[in-house]
């Protein structure tokens, strides 16, 4: 199973799309959490709304070291359950018809699998062109 940890600070605009894609592009077997900074994140209400929509489990976890992204992904990463876990983000940035395959490569007895937008075929969409560029300045 895949555990998917997905780190949320006010992302009740987007949340619902990202478990859509999940469940349309994830066939493996999957548990979701929910990873939130404080109780006031519109974001809960929202995931609370949709538990029991899905073929996958979803959990909403507050983020027990305090705020911040990081920490958000490390109380995820400690409540996961599952064989293999993927850090998404709610904002659908990331390929997800890619999950499947790299599961298996995790399967198949790799102990870590990484995508990447910067590998060779590789591309970011969505990002202003300034983001980008690249200046390397001589040493």
């Amino acid at each position: 199973m895949i555990g998917i940890v997905v780190p949320v600070y006010y992302e009740d605009e987007n949340i619902e799309n990202l478990l859509n894609e999940i469940e349309r592009k994830i066939k493996n077997s999957k548990k979701v959490f929910i990873v939130y900074d404080v109780d006031e994140d519109p974001t809960v209400p929202v995931v609370s709304n949709l538990i029991g929509r899905y073929s996958f489990e979803i959990k909403l976890v507050k983020n027990k070291y305090g705020r911040g992204v990081a920490k958000a992904i490390k109380t995820g990463l400690e409540v996961s359950d599952t064989d293999a876990i993927l850090v998404m983000m709610a904002d659908l940035s990331d390929n997800l018809s890619i999950i499947d395959k790299m599961y298996e490569m995790i399967k198949n007895g790799y102990d870590i699998v990484c995508g990447s937008r910067y590998m060779k075929g590789g591309k970011q969409i969505g990002e202003p062109l300034i983001k980008k560029q690249c200046l390397v300045l001589p040493a």
